[in-house]
């Protein structure tokens, strides 16, 4: 059963590496003309283990990274003269530094969408830190576009 809220700390699993923390026998350091690099299991079993965890959902009582540099959308000028307003909600990923490489719309206005991901794209969070590292995350962002 998955967990309903994430927790406050993760704690680390022990890996058996069966082994292989020396690397595959034969091989050299990083690789080299006639041999299998060294350390290429054990680095890439890290990556996916250890350092590249999936992103946290910011839901219960993770809260939503602060917002460091936020750069409002431009409205587009056939919304506005179409009459076109309302809010659109999107799914932003940051990245371990904070800045935004994901966006995804949750709830669409078709001629505010584009407006709204190029906006988002730009900002740039504090980045996500637990249990001592920093981590990807993910969490929903509302835009209102209002005619004045």
């Amino acid at each position: 059963m998955a967990p309903v809220t994430i927790p406050n700390t993760i704690t680390e699993e022990p890996f058996d590496w069966g082994g292989a923390e020396d690397g595959v026998e034969g091989g050299v350091d990083y690789g080299a003309a006639g041999g299998y690099p060294k350390n290429l299991l054990s680095d890439a079993l890290l990556r996916i283990v250890g350092d590249e965890a999936a992103p946290v959902r910011a839901a219960g009582e993770v809260r939503m990274p602060r917002l460091v540099k936020r750069l409002d959308p431009v409205y587009p000028e056939i919304a506005r003269m179409a009459h076109v307003q309302g809010t659109v909600i999107l799914e932003a990923t940051t990245d371990i530094y904070g800045h935004v490489v994901g966006v995804k719309v949750l709830r669409s206005i078709p001629l505010l969408d584009e407006s709204a991901v190029e906006a988002v794209r730009q900002w740039i969070y504090e980045p996500m830190v637990i249990n001592g590292r920093p981590r990807d995350v993910v969490f929903t962002v509302t835009l209102r576009f209002e005619l004045k």
